[in-house]
């Protein structure tokens, strides 16, 4: 792991003043209780659906061979997508359509021509800001979808459990150490994330720069 930023505070009993004003809870709100029970992690691949249809223009992808060693980041926001993706090796490729809940997306899916050559796939796309040690941050995107990953239901309800107890911080307010397990069988290699709550944000500068991201976000 690489040297602590300076701009994290490890102790959580001091709470900086600007932080002692958030109460709103802002990057939580689209965070539900079935996202905590039951989600899993995608870090795309090269290859991946998400980067080779061109179907969702990322802030920066973080691809799993992107991730040498650990990570800082904090969390912006969290949304969610019920895609149709035609299935592997079959006669068509890509997405047939994004949707915002699984009953719009199976309703889509009953009326359309090629559904047997179709699936669903629920996603969870985790927006955030990776940190030098230095505090520069460098937006990402993280796909999070059919394989079963159990660090990132751990990761989100310790969030929300948190932010809840600290008054309703915002998301962005908590800082994690990303490290990836690499794992491989005979159909492939793909990568296990670990997140470590690290601490807070302890800058006032660095914390004005998330909420802009996030409010650009909302806005966007």
């Amino acid at each position: 792991m690489s040297n602590l930023p300076a701009f994290i505070d490890q102790k959580s009993s001091q709470v900086p003043a600007f932080l002692q004003e958030e109460s709103g809870g802002a990057g939580r709100e689209n965070i539900t209780s079935d996202m905590q029970s039951a989600p899993t992690l995608k870090l795309l691949q090269p290859l991946s659906r998400e980067v080779t249809s061109g179907e969702y223009p990322a802030l920066n992808w973080l691809l799993m061979d992107d991730v040498h060693e650990s990570l800082y980041v904090s969390l912006l926001s969290v949304r969610r997508s019920f895609d149709l993706w035609y299935k592997r090796n079959s006669a068509k490729d890509g997405n047939a359509g994004h949707y915002e809940t699984r009953e719009d997306a199976e309703a889509a899916l009953e009326e359309n021509p090629d559904k047997a050559m179709l699936e669903i796939q629920e996603t969870l796309i985790l927006i955030g800001i990776t940190y030098d040690e230095e505090g520069i941050g460098v937006p990402f995107q993280m796909f999070v979808s059919k394989t079963s990953l159990f660090p990132v239901k751990k990761m989100l309800t310790k969030a929300n459990l948190l932010c809840e107890k600290k008054g309703g911080w915002p998301l962005y307010a908590l800082v994690w150490n990303l490290r990836i397990k690499k794992e491989s069988n005979t159909k492939g290699t793909w990568g296990t994330p670990e997140f470590d709550l690290v601490g807070q944000v302890d800058d006032e500068q660095i914390f004005d720069e998330l909420k802009n991201c996030y409010s650009n976000i909302v806005q966007g």
